[in-house]
């Protein structure tokens, strides 16, 4: 994992936090979903990843 300036721990496992956001791939086009950090660093999902959700209340 890459170190940045928004990620932290919960129960001794790395998080990042950030908002989930659609783009189009800068190669070929597709739309591809992806999470933005807080400072602009767009994250590409990837089948497998494992993410931690916050539901509205």
């Amino acid at each position: 994992m890459t170190d940045h300036d928004n990620a932290g721990k919960i129960n001794g496992k790395h998080y990042l936090e950030g908002t989930i956001t659609p783009r189009r791939c800068d190669c070929c086009g597709h739309h591809e979903i992806g999470m933005t950090t807080p400072d602009g660093e767009y994250i590409a999902l990837k089948p497998g990843m494992r993410i931690m959700l916050e539901l509205p209340v």
